[in-house]
């Protein structure tokens, strides 16, 4: 947490500062707020970090992440003038991740996979009924995409396999979850 070219780093501070209901860490979560904010992308999403290449651009397990973080900010209490505009545009360019089939691709040139659609869902579970129908579809994709292990798996590009990192977030995004522990998960 701090590192100034790292920015998922802050939407996690802001998630498990509210997680762990750490009154004593407001003012830490408020910059990590106002840091991801400040570096939000022209397009409404975000990206795992500040810096500047060829890879560095939005993508939408991050802007995912960032959803929820502005949802645990408004949690605690945390204010920015930008984080109205900031979560609409954020949701927008993930909406603009989601395929025809329902699942969400790590970006607008990519096809679905089972990291961003499980992150996607995740999202969309955080603000509710507004999105029902995408998070659905989202769910649906995440079904019908389960491998015969029960586990899940990237899938997209041929990767085939189930994987820890994919069935985590499947599973919990599967369980309404959001990463918010509000309220807490059975």
């Amino acid at each position: 947490i701090g590192d100034p070219t790292s920015l998922n780093d802050d939407a996690f501070r802001v998630i498990a500062i509210d997680a762990a209901h750490a009154v004593q860490l407001q003012s830490e979560a408020q910059d990590g707020l106002n840091y991801l904010l400040a570096h939000q992308g022209a397009d409404g999403g975000f990206s795992y970090t500040t810096a500047s290449c060829a890879f560095c651009g939005s993508d939408s397990s991050d802007t995912a992440a960032a959803i929820i973080a502005m949802q645990a900010a408004a949690s605690m209490g945390l204010s920015n003038t930008g984080l109205a505009a900031a979560e609409s545009g954020a949701l927008t360019y993930l909406l603009s991740t989601q395929q025809p089939d329902g699942g969400f691709a790590a970006d607008i040139f990519s096809p679905s996979d089972g990291d961003s659609t499980a992150w996607g869902l995740m999202a969309l579970n955080s603000l509710g009924s507004p999105v029902q129908i995408q998070a659905l579809a989202a769910r649906d994709w995440l079904l019908a995409n389960q491998d015969a292990d029960g586990g899940f798996g990237y899938v997209a590009y041929g990767t085939t396999t189930s994987d820890t990192y994919t069935t985590a977030h499947g599973v919990s995004a599967l369980l309404a979850a959001t990463g918010l522990l509000q309220p807490a998960p059975l």
